[in-house]
């Protein structure tokens, strides 16, 4: 962060094009996914799991927990020791094995684990895509 601003400083100028690009891709996919996720959960946990529907309910619990815990980690973590680039790195991985887990383990607490991992790894993704691209055009405006 650069102090006088608040804004983030780049090592490098970023390039609209390639960095934009991906932000932008990646801001539609979590947000997709953040969405989907919320619709899809209790739906999958009935009729692929074979879970109650109170069970499956409680997936959107296990879901908000993560994503609560996410943002509040994120928060402090942010400021002084991960970068934003780090976290749109390896919370899109994060997400992506444990989809493919819920996918393949249909067994109720794994499901429940991962539904909690899947709220955990896409929030944040969003506001963090954001918030870079707010930055480049930060750059943009002051030169």
């Amino acid at each position: 962060m650069d102090d006088r601003t608040g804004r983030m400083k780049f090592i490098s100028e970023p390039v609209l094009r390639k960095e934009g690009l991906a932000l932008v891709i990646i801001g539609f996919t979590s947000t997709g996914l953040f969405t989907v996720s919320q619709i899809w959960l209790p739906t999958y946990g009935q009729q692929a799991v074979g879970m109650t529907m109170a069970s499956s309910i409680k997936l959107l619990s296990y879901y908000s927990l993560g994503a609560l815990i996410s943002v509040l980690v994120l928060s402090v973590l942010l400021k002084k020791i991960v970068r934003p680039i780090t976290v749109i790195m390896i919370y899109p991985i994060i997400t992506f094995i444990s989809i493919l887990t819920i996918l393949l383990v249909k067994v109720p607490i794994i499901v429940s684990i991962t539904a909690f991992f899947i709220g955990l790894s896409t929030a944040g993704i969003f506001q963090l895509a954001i918030t870079i691209m707010t930055d480049f055009s930060g750059e943009k405006k002051e030169q």
